[in-house]
């Protein structure tokens, strides 16, 4: 605490001090304003140089002279704004898979039936070859099941074979 009030002490002393050279330089604060104005102004205040050639009658002046011409002049606007789209789509495909090729470029027009994105075709092959060996197989059970579906009527006329195979073989090619 007599630390503190030895600080709060010497600062009142020197606040004094201070305030006792202002009040003897306020009398003179008027006038040292006005001749720093006076400096300002006089210092921006100066001559101007004369130009180096006269101006008026008897001056040249550079002309540039072309012949006219007829030329087309490209319409551009510049400008700050948003580009929209005036028709949008949205895209889905009718099957799943990898895309290996786009067509088109962002903002390209595209037309109706136009191919703009290619799905990796050897997946579907595969299913499109398994579908054919399954529809040989159907074809070929087909065929031998109307071979047999005669026999077993030819049969059936002479009573050589029972009425429920004869069935069983109508069955299959049904």
């Amino acid at each position: 605490m007599a630390l503190l009030k030895r600080v709060w002490d010497s600062f009142r002393r020197n606040m004094s001090w201070l305030r006792q050279v202002f009040f003897r330089l306020s009398g003179c604060l008027p006038h040292l304003v006005f001749v720093a104005l006076t400096a300002a102004l006089l210092a921006g205040c100066s001559r101007q140089e004369k130009p180096s050639a006269p101006r008026g009658k008897g001056m040249s002046v550079p002309v540039t002279v072309a012949v006219a011409a007829q030329k087309d002049i490209p319409r551009e606007l510049r400008a700050i704004g948003t580009a929209r789209a005036y028709a949008s789509v949205s895209v889905k495909p009718r099957v799943d898979g990898q895309l290996t090729r786009v067509t088109f470029k962002q903002g390209d027009e595209v037309n109706k039936g136009d191919l703009i994105f290619q799905i990796e075709p050897k997946p579907f092959e595969v299913a499109l070859r398994q579908a054919e060996a399954i529809l040989a197989r159907d074809t070929a059970s087909l065929q031998n099941a109307e071979r047999e579906m005669r026999r077993t009527d030819e049969l059936a006329d002479t009573k050589a074979i029972s009425a429920s195979a004869v069935d069983e073989n109508r069955a299959k090619v049904a």
